[in-house]
């Protein structure tokens, strides 16, 4: 019973410790860019005929579809695993 026991805590220790970790990389990395978007939405409540913030564009290396085509046909062959189900 010493050893059950003995699991039991190990357990829940490494839970615990592992939930602490989460919250704070949470924190640190989630927190802040939230923030940062509740000041592009203040502003936006503050002048509604004002267009919205944008947030500057990255340049894509990858190819786009055209216009007008579906994105599904520009992505290559399908995979043979995809109806394994």
């Amino acid at each position: 019973m010493a050893l059950f026991r003995n699991i039991v805590f190990a357990a829940a220790l490494a839970g615990l410790i592992a939930g602490v970790f989460v919250t704070v990389v949470h924190k640190i990395g989630t927190v802040p860019i939230i923030l940062k978007a509740e000041t592009y939405e203040r502003v936006a409540e503050a002048n509604p005929l004002r267009p919205p913030a944008r947030m500057p564009q990255r340049r894509s290396t990858t190819t786009m579809p055209k216009p007008g085509r579906p994105r599904t046909a520009s992505s290559g062959p399908p995979s043979p695993y995809w109806r394994t189900f």
